[in-house]
């Protein structure tokens, strides 16, 4: 009787151990360490959201590169979109002769848009680290608000004395919810 339990306590042990060690072999297989990531933020239907890290020696410096790059990271996301909006929006406006005139002023405000909205970003996550090395490293999260940049948009091109004769509301306004989805 004892034999039985003692092979049950090390047939026991041997298959813990060896799940143990195999599940150890298959995370690490090919794909490196996983690390956690401070700071992540996701779009969603509200806003706009991205998230910058820097490293630098001086903790402002790197503060103020990783802030940086979380507005840098947003303006990249949204320069295919003022494009998009620009384009769609200018078609509807005017014709042939007058096209890339108004898609000129057009995606010029809508840029100053975006501009003026990120210079507001709220920030909603930051985490500071000292490395072993001394160096800081510095992880943001920033968003802005759709409505907010719409608003802007609208603004920008509603002030626009060259813009005003062929600037319509509703039409820009359908234009910019299908790309802010």
């Amino acid at each position: 009787m004892r034999a039985k339990q003692f092979i049950s306590v090390v047939a026991m042990a041997t298959l813990m151990v060896s799940c143990g060690t195999q599940k150890q072999a298959t995370t690490s297989v090919g794909r490196g360490v996983e690390m956690d990531i401070p700071c992540q933020v996701y779009d969603d239907a509200d806003y706009f959201r991205s998230s910058g890290t820097s490293t630098n020696v001086n903790q402002q410096n790197a503060r103020s590169a990783a802030l940086a790059a979380a507005k840098s990271m947003i303006n990249q996301k949204l320069g295919g979109t003022v494009k998009g909006i620009t384009t769609d929006y200018q078609k509807v406006l005017a014709g042939n002769a007058q096209q890339e005139d108004i898609a000129r002023l057009i995606e010029g405000e809508l840029q100053m848009a975006v501009e003026r909205t990120l210079n507001d970003a709220e920030q909603v996550c930051e985490k500071m680290f000292r490395q072993d090395d001394g160096n800081y490293e510095s992880w943001i999260g920033i968003q802005i608000s759709k409505k907010k940049l719409a608003a802007e948009m609208e603004k920008g091109l509603s002030e626009n004395e060259k813009l005003k004769v062929v600037y319509d509301r509703d039409k820009f306004e359908e234009k910019y919810k299908e790309y802010f989805k």
